[in-house]
């Protein structure tokens, strides 16, 4: 195979330029998201009972929720909470359990034990896995002097239609403010005079409004349209007119009163104090993230610009394409710091710039075939694959300097051009084959996993083998036409006179006489380096510097909304205080509230940000609450209030979990 590259370098070339520009075309296609898609064989049933105390939730809607969930094929675990009234049900299924065919039959049985549960009732599944994350695009806050219905009202009917106009977006959801309602209010007795079944009614309006849904993508006109289905009801005109009976005909306004309401409100949501809504941007599976985030970006800035005499901002609160985009620039950084090192490396035993330039061929030209084969199977570039792309970088160049170093040696032992590169080139083939079998062992075990991990670190394997595999390629065929195209007409200086050789042939020589001394010497300056290394970096490197820091706030049990609010906004007037505040950011629920503090980029600070000590002072302004805990830590149960305040929130408290039938006992 050496010998024939040698004999056919154009096709060599044209073949490397062929692969070459089907990467480009292929990094093009590779789906960018934070995490690839990984489907957890988990789900979620969240049961509502409205006004309902634990003990009768309990026994009136979950039981028999659980029930249900136990009969289900390829159950392993159900375990539930109840806090307020409401209970989530966390099922996991056992490992190669088919999802979709699971999440289909456990929302039939949902709905069958739906009917038997009290009025009032309420199931909701939900599944989760890292799709949900690869669709979130950005968090958007919509701030401006109005009022909080108006901000809402303002959200939905301009600033979410111009979002979900941009390509790739399939859905914006707003949050915080009062939502509109169509209310639908059936009257028993017209329906029994009609002789229909107040079910019925009910079935019809539930069929004719559903959920918007993404139906895929067309092409029209050399640009890709989203398509989705929009079944939503929000006009009274058209809810009146919809047909339950077509034999008599009977309409839903002849049966029922329909007219606008306001939603019962669950959440608050506020930006410094301000009350505020925001918009949750998610887009498809198939678009580029960065591209979809600029051009989102592009729109909210248009948008600024349109809403700027109404006193109207977006201000984007989270992106998740900047996370993706960081860590692309940091995979660049290691590409280049890996070149230039082995670059220089080269150059110093070489001393040849034309040597020097093919092995800067073997990088890039080895990560666009390697895009070849991530599109081809499927993986899409996400943090996992970029740090496999980090790991292999470093060893891309190895086989190419190997294989340069060899074939130089036998030009300068006299043979020609073409024979010293296929010479070299064969002498070394066994050598770097080995040296890249052995690393590609190492990852290769990893997609024969049988467990759900599998699917998660196959990008980071595949992302790792695949560089090498093509770096083999590229220098048993590329490297060595190029090395004899370079050799060829051209005298190149011998070095083995150079100091920097003699050099090293006596520390070679003293290495080999004394190998016992030599490993040892190794193994400890290995483990001086590392000491010293850890020393230097706990007592000198400084820690990252503190952006932003949560606080979850949790009221006694059965607190309502407004009783929550208060007690939150005690303690953003507390946090309002506190310097180089940028913003803070608040979410309202029932018996629960979280504050998010931003402070200001370091280089605008006017102090040190100490955040213990700001932690500490609200611990301190807030330990005369009584039943209110606040910490600094997510919940890690769904219990109810009550305990010992706010002193022993700082540390993580590890608990007993007790398990039995009787709840009394249990205590």
């Amino acid at each position: 195979m050496i010998s024939l590259c040698s004999r056919k370098p154009v096709t060599v070339f044209m073949v490397a330029m062929g692969l070459c520009i089907l990467g480009v075309l292929s990094w093009q296609r590779l789906p960018v998201q934070l995490l690839p898609q990984f489907v957890l064989p988990e789900v979620t049933v969240n049961t509502v009972l409205a006004n309902a105390f634990p003990e009768q939730l309990e026994r009136e809607a979950l039981i028999p929720v659980e029930a249900e969930l136990a009969a289900l094929e390829g159950v392993r675990e159900i375990e539930s909470r109840l806090q307020g009234s409401g209970a989530n049900t966390r099922v996991v299924f056992d490992h190669g359990t088919d999802m979709k065919y699971a999440l289909i039959k456990l929302q039939q049985r949902m709905n069958a034990v739906q009917t038997r549960l009290p009025a009032g009732a309420r199931i909701l599944v939900e599944r989760f896995d890292t799709a949900d994350f690869a669709t979130f695009l950005m968090q958007v806050s919509l701030r401006g002097d109005m009022s909080l219905d108006d901000l809402r009202e303002m959200a939905e009917r301009r600033v979410r239609s111009r979002l979900e106009q941009v390509d790739g977006v399939v859905n914006v959801m707003v949050g915080g403010g009062r939502r509109s309602n169509i209310t639908v209010l059936i009257d028993p007795d017209r329906c029994d005079a009609y002789g229909l079944p107040v079910s019925r009614v009910q079935e019809t309006v539930n069929a004719y409004h559903s959920q918007k849904s993404h139906l895929g993508r067309v092409r029209s006109g050399g640009l890709w349209m989203d398509v989705n289905l929009d079944a939503r009801i929000d006009d009274l005109g058209e809810i009146r007119d919809l047909l339950i009976d077509p034999a008599v005909p009977l309409r839903l306004g002849d049966v029922a009163a329909v007219g606008y309401s306001t939603a019962e409100r669950t959440e608050l949501y506020r930006v410094d104090g301000k009350a505020g809504v925001g918009l949750f941007i998610q887009k498809d599976n198939i678009s580029n993230m960065l591209a979809v985030g600029d051009a989102v970006l592009t729109e909210i800035e248009k948008a600024n610009a349109d809403f700027a005499h109404e006193g109207i901002e977006l201000v984007v609160g989270a992106n998740q394409a900047e996370f993706v985009q960081a860590a692309i620039d940091q995979i660049e950084t290691h590409a280049l710091t890996g070149l230039v090192l082995a670059l220089i490396v080269l150059f110093m035993f070489l001393r040849n710039i034309r040597f020097v330039a093919i092995l800067m061929l073997a990088i890039p030209v080895s990560l666009l075939v390697t895009f070849n084969l991530m599109y081809g199977w499927d993986l899409s570039v996400n943090i996992l694959s970029l740090c496999g792309l980090a790991l292999a970088i470093g060893m891309l160049v190895d086989n190419g300097i190997v294989v340069l170093e060899n074939v130089f040696r036998r030009h300068q032992h006299g043979d020609a051009s073409t024979d010293a590169a296929v010479t070299g080139t064969k002498e070394m083939s066994r050598s770097i084959f080995a040296a890249t079998g052995t690393t590609v062992l190492v990852f290769l075990p990893v997609l024969f996993v049988d467990s759900e991990a599998r699917l998660f670190v196959r990008e980071l394997s595949l992302s790792v083998i695949f560089p090498l595999m093509v770096s083999l390629a590229v220098a048993l065929t590329l490297i060595p036409v190029l090395a004899g195209r370079v050799l060829r007409g051209h005298a190149v200086k011998s070095v083995d006179g150079g100091r920097l050789h003699e050099i090293y042939r006596v520390l070679l020589k003293a290495a080999i006489r004394n190998r016992i001394q030599t490993v040892v010497l190794v193994a400890g300056l290995l483990v001086v380096s590392l000491l010293l290394g850890v020393t230097v970096i706990l007592a000198r490197a400084p820690a990252p510097p503190p952006e932003q820091f949560d606080v979850y706030i949790t009221a006694p049990r059965g607190s309502t909304l407004e009783a929550t609010d208060a007690l939150v906004r005690r303690i953003e007037e507390q946090v309002a205080k506190f310097p180089d505040l940028k913003e803070f950011r608040t979410n309202v629920r029932l018996e629960q509230g979280q504050i998010t503090i931003q402070f200001l980029d370091v280089e605008e600070r006017k102090e040190d940000l100490q955040i213990p000590r700001l932690k500490d002072r609200l611990l301190r302004q807030n330990r005369i609450l009584q039943g209110v805990t606040v910490g600094f830590d997510p919940p890690q149960s769904s219990g109810g209030g009550g305990g010992n305040g706010l002193g022993g929130l700082l540390t993580t408290t590890r608990g007993l979990r007790l398990r039995g039938y009787e709840m009394n006992a249990l205590r």
